[in-house]
């Protein structure tokens, strides 16, 4: 039996018949089996992630999942309403950034004064007190990569349910995946609690607003991630017709 390889015209460039078919004959040539597949279009291939088995992509039903034969893997999944989900779970988590961002996150109340914390407030101080690097790291990793993030989720979501061009989506969903490890939201509030902890002996502290809508925001971003399948997105944001 002859080993298969698969050539993906995607990455060589824009290329007709004629030269797939001259390639096939070349690797035929060398004893290989060549298919000619498109990264993005519904029939191409799809390694599975655990033994690295080749499948033809099939549309499973909603609720259903694909299944690796060799190691029992799971290669993608098409739960029901999942792009409806995670598009209402990123308005709402827009919503909540909106409220975490310019309601108190933190008052402390000590000697008949209360100090109350904001986001940017601390990104700020953090910069006046001459922690420049750390006042840069909080608004990336607070500020900038999580809302970057829910907007890429609702432009990606709004351009697979109206059939939008896809080229910008595209894009941004692989920047997305590349900056989302650097979105510390859950980091951030286990520093918080351990903070009212350790400061509880020493001032009364009030939690404001913005903490309780800041412990949404993470659970409805973590539970988007949960829902959404990479393998799903990618496959609906296929090239357009004038992107090839």
């Amino acid at each position: 039996m002859l080993p298969l390889f698969y050539w993906d015209r995607n990455s060589y460039g824009n290329s007709d018949t004629v030269t797939a078919s001259v390639l096939q004959l070349c690797f035929a040539s060398m004893g290989l089996v060549v298919s000619v597949v498109s990264r993005y279009r519904p029939s191409s291939v799809i390694a599975c992630g655990e033994c690295g088995k080749i499948y033809q992509y099939q549309a499973v039903l909603a609720g259903q999942e694909a299944i690796c034969l060799r190691c029992g893997g799971v290669l993608y999944r098409n739960r029901f309403r999942m792009l409806d989900s995670v598009l209402a779970l990123t308005l709402t988590g827009i919503i909540l950034f909106v409220l975490t961002n310019f309601f108190p996150l933190l008052g402390l109340k000590a000697q008949g004064m209360v100090q109350e914390l904001t986001l940017w407030k601390a990104t700020i101080t953090f910069w006046q007190q001459g922690f420049q690097l750390l006042s840069v790291l909080l608004l990336l990793n607070l500020i900038v990569f999580p809302l970057f993030e829910l907007f890429t989720l609702l432009w990606v979501m709004l351009t697979i349910r109206f059939n939008l061009s896809t080229h910008l989506a595209r894009h941004l969903y692989r920047w997305m995946q590349q900056f989302k490890p650097w979105g510390m939201l859950e980091v951030f509030m286990l520093g918080v609690l351990v903070a009212v902890v350790k400061l509880g002996d020493l001032a009364v502290l009030v939690l404001g607003p913005a903490f309780w809508s800041f412990a949404a925001l993470i659970v409805c971003m973590a539970a988007a991630t949960a829902i959404l399948d990479p393998f799903v997105v990618w496959n609906s944001l296929k090239p357009d017709d004038s992107d090839e």
